[in-house]
């Protein structure tokens, strides 16, 4: 360090910088890992999901403090865009979890539509849950129905 220039003789950011912006990194990849293991199906564990939450919500505190430090004293972008790019890819995670979810629902509710198509074009012998979420009648549905002749 040369006349109190908080950069290092290469001209990176100071050390206690690096160790605290990996330190948060590591921190948030864990937190993002409980928040994608409370949230796989077929059970959400909310509690624990909640509880990572508020605690992802102080890292990133954290993180923008750490971000702004960085970004201004030492001009360092890439160490500081870790943290968002984890947390970026555990809401893809989340979200395809939750799209999972509730085609794995869909899957045990039977629709809707199924009686009135039924009733207004085929004649059923018997009425089978379809399996889907789907309007219309589907290949394991329709072998139960036969036309009206």
């Amino acid at each position: 360090m040369t006349d109190g220039d908080p950069t290092t003789e290469r001209g990176g950011p100071a050390s206690w910088w690096k160790a605290t912006a990996i330190v948060t990194a590591v921190l948030v990849a864990l937190t993002c890992g409980v928040i994608v293991w409370s949230f796989m199906p077929p059970v959400v564990y909310f509690p624990f999901f909640a509880l990572a939450a508020s605690v992802l919500l102080g890292m990133g505190g954290v993180w923008l403090i750490l971000s702004l430090i960085g970004w201004m004293k030492y001009k360092t972008l890439r160490l500081s865009t870790i943290a968002p790019v984890i947390v970026l890819v555990t809401g893809a995670l989340v979200t395809l979890s939750a799209l999972r979810m509730l085609r794995l629902h869909c899957r045990k509710t039977p629709s809707k539509q199924w009686p009135r198509i039924a009733r207004s074009r085929w004649k059923t012998k018997q009425l089978a849950s379809t399996g889907s979420c789907r309007s219309g009648p589907s290949a394991t549905g329709a072998a139960s129905i036969s036309r009206v002749v």
